[in-house]
């Protein structure tokens, strides 16, 4: 991740990160909290329906990150769904 990134916290499915904007997505931290497997994807937009910035699954009780060599450009905000609770931050630069 960019020295640079500024994390944006989030702990449910659904929510927007940035609605709106735009700026580089340049990683994900992420524990899941529900006590089950738990997928976490990232769009760029303001609904599910935007385009696939990336997606990580990430075990019961367990933690995952995810952090692109590039940051990826997104231009309409990000929009998380995840399958469970988590407790992550996206990284934007």
């Amino acid at each position: 991740m960019s020295q640079f990134s500024r994390p944006q916290p989030f702990s449910t499915g659904g929510q927007i990160m940035t609605a709106g904007t735009f700026g580089a997505f340049a990683g994900l931290v992420v524990l899941d909290t529900s006590g089950a497997a738990n997928q976490i994807s990232i769009y760029d937009g303001t609904s599910a329906a935007g385009t696939l910035v990336c997606s990580i699954d990430v075990p019961a009780g367990k933690s995952g990150n995810l952090a692109p060599k590039t940051p990826r450009v997104f231009v309409n905000g990000l929009f998380a769904v995840c399958t469970g609770s988590v407790k992550a931050s996206v990284f934007i630069s």
